[in-house]
């Protein structure tokens, strides 16, 4: 892999939603499984790796929130935006709905969209 430009943050979240389309895809049980343990009460392992995850994309919105590449918010919520959309697409994949040809596409396009309607609508 290509190393990624620390100031790139398109780069860096493109990199992150492929990371974690591949991961999901080549381990769709193991996925399932953790996204639907982790609220189960006594599941603290498994909600303290899911939050440790989660934590990069929230780190880069903040970061990009601070560099005023991205709107103001709160990072969390803004972050869920752009899982959702990246966890849908890997829902997608795995239940037959669209080929794997269309994955890489699918998440370059999510993540570009994602990040166009996240900018500030007054540049800082």
């Amino acid at each position: 892999m290509d190393e990624i430009d620390d100031d790139d943050l398109a780069a860096r979240l493109h990199a992150f939603a492929s990371a974690y389309v591949r991961f999901a895809t080549e381990n769709a049980a193991l996925t399932g499984l953790m996204n639907a343990a982790k609220h189960r009460p006594g599941a603290t392992a498994v909600a303290e790796a899911a939050a440790a995850a989660f934590g990069q994309i929230g780190d880069l919105i903040e970061e990009g929130q601070s560099r005023g590449e991205l709107e103001e918010g709160d990072p969390e919520e803004i972050g869920l935006v752009i899982y959702a959309t990246v966890l849908g697409i890997t829902s997608m994949l795995n239940s037959g709905m669209i080929g794997p040809g269309r994955l890489e596409g699918l998440v370059d396009t999510a993540v570009t969209q994602f990040l166009r309607g996240a900018r500030p609508s007054e540049p800082h």
